[in-house]
């Protein structure tokens, strides 16, 4: 199937631009220029909301610089895990299986130039980084975070997060940064749409091993970002046996859609 076709038969978007293959090398660190700052509560542009307009509560949190800890007390802490060297710490030790599927994308998947922000195998997306407009009305400028996957003593790591480039034109406002938990991934999102993304909350998990396959159970949010614009956005979710490998983002002067890219995951013989 092909990656950017959403799969929600019941309503499928009108076919877009052409997309534009952006398959990510995290190889090596890439230059995004100055470092982001913290997250903090000046980047948020009202009361973190869920997709049915809640109040998130403490599932908000400063998600810290790439490769550092999130803030959020992990239900599995793994302080005796070791994590990753920088770069691709050997082979993939995971591989996917199937076809891509694309969940359905919120705001306007016909307008701007689609990119498929795709991370490398044995890799999964992990956070967001970008720019709001300066008017803090919607997101301006977005780009993916993808992260090294292993097994240590039969648990999943997570780690050694890397950016992508940023897609959008005008984010002359806030930068933001929102980051699942370490060994944690995406695997839904919500948020608030019209013409362009508004706000845009992603959803995180911690992947288990059933019979040679990673799947997931429950899911947190993490720092929600944007305006207080927009229709509401029904909750975009992998199945339990998929876990997001990448993002569908159309970009022009603003983000104009996003949408996940969700693939099922086995471990490697």
């Amino acid at each position: 199937m092909d990656a950017t076709s959403p799969t929600d038969q019941s309503a499928p978007d009108a076919p877009g631009p052409d997309p534009v293959d952006a398959t990510l090398d995290m190889e090596t660190p890439l230059d995004t220029g100055p470092s982001l700052p913290d997250v903090g509560p000046s980047v948020d542009a009202g009361a973190d909301l869920d997709s049915n307009g809640g109040d998130l509560g403490s599932v908000s949190h400063d998600a810290g610089p790439p490769g550092e800890d999130s803030g959020v007390e992990d239900p599995t802490p793994d302080g005796d895990l070791p994590r990753p060297d920088q770069g691709q710490p050997g082979p993939p030790e995971f591989a996917r299986a199937g076809d891509p599927r694309s969940t359905r994308q919120a705001g306007s998947p016909d307008s701007g130039e689609r990119f498929v922000e795709s991370c490398p195998e044995g890799q999964v997306f992990v956070g967001i980084q970008g720019q709001l407009h300066h008017h803090r009305s919607h997101l301006g400028r977005l780009g993916v975070f993808c992260a090294w996957m292993g097994v240590v003593d039969g648990r999943i790591v997570i780690d050694d997060r890397r950016p992508g480039p940023l897609r959008g034109l005008v984010g002359d406002g806030e930068e933001f940064r929102a980051l699942c938990p370490r060994h944690k991934a995406v695997v839904e999102y919500a948020g608030f749409a019209n013409f362009l993304v508004d706000r845009l909350t992603l959803y995180c998990a911690r992947p288990v091993l059933e019979d040679g396959a990673l799947i997931w159970e429950d899911s947190e949010a993490i720092l929600s970002i944007g305006g207080r614009g927009g229709e509401a956005v029904p909750r975009g979710s992998c199945n339990r046996d998929e876990i997001a490998v990448g993002a569908n983002i159309n970009a022009g002067d603003g983000v104009d859609a996003f949408g996940l890219i969700c693939q099922r995951i086995v471990q490697q013989d």
